[in-house]
C-alpha cells in the first residue's frame, strides 16, 4: 500500500488551501462553459483550455516498451480535451532525480496546471507529499498504490492482490496439467531487483497466496541490470536449474521477464507453467501458441487516459475527481479479440496504426443518458452539460442530444427503445 507515515492533512499549507477554495468558487459556472460556446451569460465566460497544462512526471525510461503507450495514451488524453501535455521519459530511472522533478511541480505547475505522477518507491512518495503541501496538485497513477492521502485521485491496481492472483492463477493452471496441488514450486521474476515498490508488493501477494497451499514455496528472482531480454534469459538459464534438476514448477515474470522465462526454459530443457504481469502483444501471441497460461493485467491504458483526463479537469474547471479508482488487477486466460492494437494503444481515427489493427473511428460510437426524473432542473442541468462536453470531447455521439428524462413514462421500456437504437448496424 502507500505510506507509513503520518498524514500530512494537519500539515497542509493555508496557500494549498487557499488555492482550492478558489478554484472550487468558480467550479460550477466553469464547468457549465468548457468549450468555447456562444450561450455563456455575461458571468460566464468561455474557457480557452489551450491556456490550461498538464505535466506528467514518471519513472518510465525511454527504452522500456511499457512506457511509450503509457505516454502516448496521455497524449491521447490531452488532444481529447484541447489541453497541453508535458510528458518526457528518463534516459534511466534515478529516484532522487525524479524526486526533484516532482518537488519542483509546486513551482513549475501552478497556474491553470495539474500534474501526474507515479510513486515507484519512498523517495519519490516523500517528494510527492512535499509538492502537494506547497501548493501542487498531483494526481497518482500506475505505481504507488493507493498513494498519499492528499493526492487528488489514484489511478491504479492493487498490486499486492495483483501477486496474489498470479499465484492462485499459477496453481489453477498447475491444477489443469495434471498436478495433484501439493508441494508446487513457484518462483516470480524481478526484473527490478528489488528496486520498485509495486513489484515489491506484487512479491508480497504472490509469496502469501503461494505458501497458503499445502507445501508449495514460494522463490523471488532478482535480476540485476542490464534490463534486456537476452541478458535476463542468460540469467534465468543459470538460475531455473541446479545441474540437471529443474527447480521450478512455474514461473511468472514481468512485461518482457516472461519473454525470457520463455528462452530460459527452452534452454535449460525444463517445462514450467508460465504466466506474466504487464501484457503486451507479444505476450498475448504465446498465450495465443499455448506457451503463456496466464496474464495480470493492471490495465495500463485506463490508468494514463483516466489520470491524465482528470488532471485536464482540474486545470480547467478546478473541479477534481477525487478517490481511489482500482484499475486491476485483471485476470486473463485467452487472448482478448482486439489485441493486435494493444501496442498501438488504441488509435483514434484518422491515425495510422500497425497491420492488423484497425483505428477506431468514434463517430460510430453511440452512448444513451437516461435519468428517471420528471423535468430537467439545476443540478441535471449541470450533469447534462458535463455530458454533452465529454461527449464533444471524445467525438462520439450522445442519444437524443443529451441526457433523457423519462417522466411519466416505464424507464424499462423506454431503455429498450433507446437500446434499438444503440444497436442499429452502424453503432456501438
Amino acid at each position: 500500500g502507500g505510506s507509513t507515515r503520518p498524514r500530512l492533512e494537519s500539515r497542509r499549507s493555508t496557500a494549498a488551501r487557499d488555492r482550492r477554495r478558489s478554484l472550487m468558487k468558480i467550479a460550477f459556472a466553469a464547468l457549465l462553459a468548457v468549450s468555447a460556446r456562444a450561450d455563456t451569460d455575461q458571468d460566464c465566460h468561455c474557457v480557452d483550455r489551450s491556456l490550461s497544462t498538464v505535466s506528467a512526471v514518471t519513472h518510465g525510461i525511454k527504452t522500456d516498451p511499457y512506457w511509450q503507450p503509457f505516454r502516448e495514451t496521455s497524449f491521447q488524453a490531452a488532444a481529447d480535451t484541447g489541453i497541453t501535455l508535458e510528458f518526457d521519459l528518463y534516459d534511466e530511472f534515478d529516484a532522487a532525480v525524479m524526486a526533484a522533478d516532482v518537488e519542483a511541480l509546486a513551482d513549475t505547475c501552478v497556474d491553470k496546471c495539474a500534474a501526474v505522477v507515479t510513486i515507484p518507491d519512498a523517495t519519490v512518495e516523500e517528494a510527492v507529499e512535499n509538492a502537494i503541501f506547497n501548493g501542487a496538485a498531483l494526481f497518482g497513477t500506475n505505481a504507488g498504490y493507493p498513494g498519499p492521502f492528499d493526492l487528488e485521485s489514484f489511478f491504479g491496481s492493487n498490486e499486492t492482490e495483483a501477486g496474489a492472483e498470479a499465484g492462485r492463477q499459477a496453481l489453477a493452471a498447475l491444477v489443469r496439467t495434471g498436478w495433484n496441488g501439493v508441494g508446487a514450486r513457484v518462483a516470480m521474476v524481478d526484473p527490478e531487483n528489488g528496486m520498485i515498490s509495486s513489484l515489491n508488493q506484487r512479491w508480497d501477494g504472490l509469496k502469501a497466496a503461494i505458501e497458503n497451499a499445502t507445501g508449495a514455496s514460494a522463490t523471488r528472482l532478482l535480476l540485476p541490470p542490464p534490463r534486456t531480454v537476452p541478458a535476463m534469459t542468460d540469467e534465468l538459464a543459470g538460475l531455473l536449474v541446479d545441474g540437471d534438476a529443474c527447480l521450478y514448477d512455474a514461473v511468472v515474470g514481468t512485461f518482457d521477464a516472461a519473454i525470457a522465462i520463455l528462452g530460459a526454459l527452452n534452454k535449460t530443457g525444463c517445462e514450467a507453467v508460465v504466466g506474466g504481469f504487464d501484457p503486451n502483444e507479444g505476450l498475448f501471441d504465446e498465450m495465443a501458441r499455448g506457451n503463456i497460461q496466464f496474464l495480470i493485467s493492471q490495465q495500463t491504458y485506463s490508468q494514463s487516459y483516466f489520470a491524465t483526463y482528470s488532471a485536464a479537469l482540474l486545470s480547467f474547471t478546478g473541479m477534481s475527481f477525487s478517490g481511489l479508482v482500482p484499475t486491476g488487477p485483471l485476470a486473463i486466460t485467452a487472448p482478448p479479440s482486439n489485441y493486435a492494437c494493444y501496442d498501438d494503444f488504441y488509435p483514434v481515427c484518422p491515425a495510422t496504426p500497425s497491420p492488423g489493427c484497425a483505428c477506431t473511428d468514434r463517430s460510430e460510437i453511440r452512448i444513451a443518458g437516461v435519468v428517471d426524473e420528471p423535468v430537467e432542473n439545476a443540478w441535471w442541468n449541470l450533469v447534462n452539460a458535463g455530458a454533452r462536453d465529454a461527449a464533444e470531447d471524445l467525438g462520439v455521439t450522445l442519444l437524443e442530444g443529451g441526457l433523457v428524462f423519462t417522466g411519466a413514462a416505464d424507464p424499462p421500456a423506454f431503455i429498450a427503445t433507446l437500446s434499438v437504437k444503440i444497436k442499429s448496424p452502424v453503432a456501438r
